[in-house]
């Protein structure tokens, strides 16, 4: 397993300084960032690819993926596995109600994902694609395709694999009415090639007020006020899952998965990017994910 972070300019400056260490930066698919960063850096890309618009094909963002600077980029860092979000977004069905998770509704929605998934199996192979499972927040996403049932059978049926993102795990189960572990057993586990971990926290008064102080925008802090919300540090709960969840991994449990990247801090608007975290967790980390 290899230890990532997510690119920032303070990650790199303690990295320079040797105040941390970990094995890779994860960065967001931007080409003259990761031209700039994996001249000097091991790094690997995490892209914006989406499934679940139903048209048969990914979308990078609203958009057709450029498929050449996609290459150029994994390429240039050896990005040993391809990413695509399992989202899909209410405005692409808009006569389907975020809530219905119908047995019509998770066939239509997931036949459509296996088929936008299709697309990225037969560019890259099964063996490297990962498919990550959302979160559902605010109703963005409908809630049958954050469905465990719905990510396994697209998984086996698209023969990819699964980039488990721990806190989109726990976000889900809530919105769901389940525990955390119902719904993290009820995933496909054994198919986990990727792992991202991240802190977890609900945004009262004293979370708006931090993140206001880290640049967010007002616009942002309501969006997010009174709802869970992930990329933050860890605190005491999400230290006690990420442990139990690495405890198995090192036990054989669960198969080690290639990559496994703290998503905390990063670049570009409404990231909580703080020094003196860093500094703290990703030592912390890196000790657990190495059994150092």
């Amino acid at each position: 397993m290899k230890f990532a972070v997510n690119y920032s300019l303070p990650t790199l400056e303690l990295l320079q300084a040797q105040q941390v260490q970990f094995d890779l930066f994860k960065l967001p698919a931007w080409p003259d960032l990761v031209e700039q960063v994996s001249a000097n850096y091991p790094t690997y890309v995490h892209t914006s690819l989406r499934a679940g618009t139903g048209s048969g094909l990914v979308s990078s963002g609203d958009a057709a993926p450029d498929w050449d600077a996609i290459d150029r980029m994994l390429s240039q860092t050896n990005t040993p596995i391809v990413n695509v979000h399992l989202t899909v977004r209410q405005r692409d069905y808009p006569d389907i109600d975020p809530a219905d998770i119908s047995a019509d509704t998770i066939e239509r929605l997931t036949e459509a994902l296996i088929a936008d998934v299709a697309e990225l199996v037969e560019r890259y192979g099964a063996n490297r694609v990962v498919a990550e499972n959302m979160h559902g927040r605010r109703g963005e996403d409908l809630q049958a395709s954050i469905l465990a049932e719905t990510i396994t059978t697209v998984i086996e049926e698209s023969g990819c694999q699964l980039l488990f993102d721990l806190s989109h795990a726990r976000m889900a189960a809530h919105l769901l009415g389940m525990t955390p572990g119902e719904y993290i057993e009820a995933l496909p586990l054994k198919r986990m090639k990727e792992l991202h971990i991240t802190g977890l926290h609900r945004i009262d008064p004293v979370w708006a007020d931090n993140l206001q102080q880290h640049g967010f925008s007002a616009d942002a802090i309501a969006k997010f006020s009174g709802h869970l919300l992930d990329h933050l540090p860890l605190g005491g709960q999400d230290w006690m899952v990420v442990q139990r969840l690495l405890a198995r991994i090192h036990q054989g449990d669960l198969p080690k998965p290639e990559i496994v990247a703290l998503e905390y801090g990063g670049m570009g608007e409404n990231w909580h990017t703080a020094p003196e975290i860093i500094q703290a967790q990703v030592p912390r980390l890196n000790n657990l994910v190495h059994l150092a």
